[in-house]
């Protein structure tokens, strides 16, 4: 286990924790929070959170499990289970499957898994053990092809939760993804949301997405159909490397007229879309212990796209698009003995900088957005070894 010493971590996490302690809402055992969030009439209004991993109480709740785990905090073990508490209550009421990962029902159940282990909670394992039976759907309910909201975050969760039901659910998703593929120019690609637009590169909501989800069908099931999917899905986007810029287009708003080999000028650095996300998907594949995987350059660095020094450091604080998330994608896809600490770099003080932001009384509490990503990442700064939310679970 590797850790990194000094005030700034512990600092970050004690600020977290007072803050989300401060603005819970309890009821009975469960716990929630106040967001804010766009109203037509009034600009912007505070609303309860969902159930969810992106801005919910899952995602909440998983952060502070994480704080409990690097630390020993007793409030933010009590807080993560009474967000759980909560998450599971709201599934438990509307009684319907939502795919993906991080605005769906698979994200839940697989970090609610997790917390219990975490926190020694056989009882919140069980309850979400049998809301699972409940809840699931045989047959997926939408075909989306993002990791959020869609199949590939479905497979993901499900890919982390141990019940032999769960693979089955798995299963139905991952051989749906497969027969949304189409064949054009001679490649495999998968229809894009909008019409006559590209299938999206990148993680959350792209190729690397696929390819990631597909991988982990594939290491639980030795189904090369899977692997040879996957593949398919990162030959794809690799069309659209451009080794000038060490990044995959942004393929956001670009038609079919544009084609591959094109230039494109948009380039993103960020979990969401960008390099970063999509060297996760190749480093997950990795990590199912997959052999070779597709890369157009086998030996980039992470660490190029996120000199933190740089003029271009993302202006956003956050895990999804911003500062936090390329800060945990360097920690998690850099070999320990390569890893240094970040507290001591010029990432530290705009870690800091972030801090400010985030840990702004009465705003976004959640995890990809607000103050728990923040949590996230200073307990991640703490213990290498926990498992990071932007990996899904994988690492």
């Amino acid at each position: 286990m590797t850790t990194v010493d000094g005030p700034l971590p512990q600092r970050l996490i004690r600020s977290s924790i007072s803050r989300l302690a401060t603005e819970a809402l309890w009821d009975g055992g469960g716990c929630t929070w106040l967001a804010p969030s766009p109203d037509e009439e009034d600009g912007e209004v505070a609303r309860t959170v969902g159930p969810h991993v992106y801005g919910g109480t899952a995602g909440i709740g998983f952060a502070l499990s994480l704080a409990h785990a690097a630390t020993g905090d007793e409030t933010a073990k009590r807080l993560a289970l009474g967000a759980f508490d909560s998450a599971l209550g709201l599934l438990e009421h509307t009684d319907a499957w939502r795919e993906g990962y991080f605005t769906g029902s698979a994200g839940v159940f697989a970090t609610a898994g997790f917390v219990a282990d975490v926190c020694s909670a056989p009882l919140l394992r069980a309850r979400s053990e049998a809301l699972l039976k409940q809840t699931w759907a045989e047959e997926p309910t939408d075909d989306q092809l993002d990791v959020v909201s869609g199949l590939p975050g479905t497979i993901l969760g499900l890919a982390a939760l141990p019940e032999p039901y769960a693979i089955r659910l798995l299963m139905t998703r991952a051989e749906q993804l497969l027969t949304r593929a189409e064949s054009s120019q001679g490649h495999t690609t998968w229809a894009a949301t909008q019409e006559n637009e590209w299938l999206l590169t990148g993680f959350a909501h792209g190729a690397s997405g696929i390819a990631a989800a597909l991988f982990s069908a594939y290491a639980l099931t030795d189904a090369t159909r899977f692997l040879t999917g996957a593949n398919e899905a990162l030959h794809y986007e690799d069309q659209w490397f451009d080794p000038a810029q060490s990044n995959w287009a942004d393929l956001r708003g670009v038609d079919r007229s544009i084609v591959p080999g094109a230039a494109v000028r948009t380039y993103s650095s960020a979990w969401c879309h960008g390099a970063p996300g999509c060297l996760l998907a190749r480093w997950i594949g990795r990590r199912q212990g997959i052999g070779e995987i597709r890369t157009p350059t086998p030996d980039m660095e992470l660490r190029r796209m996120c000199d933190f020094a740089s003029p271009t450091t993302p202006e956003e604080a956050c895990l999804c698009h911003g500062l936090l998330g390329l800060l945990d994608l360097n920690r998690l896809l850099t070999p320990d003995d390569t890893g240094s600490d970040q507290t001591a770099t010029p990432a530290g003080t705009l870690l800091e900088a972030a801090a400010r932001t985030l840990l702004v009384p009465g705003g976004d509490p959640g995890l990809l957005l607000g103050t728990s990503g923040l949590l996230h990442y200073s307990a991640r700064l703490l213990r290498r070894d926990l498992v990071s939310i932007l990996a899904c679970g994988t690492g």
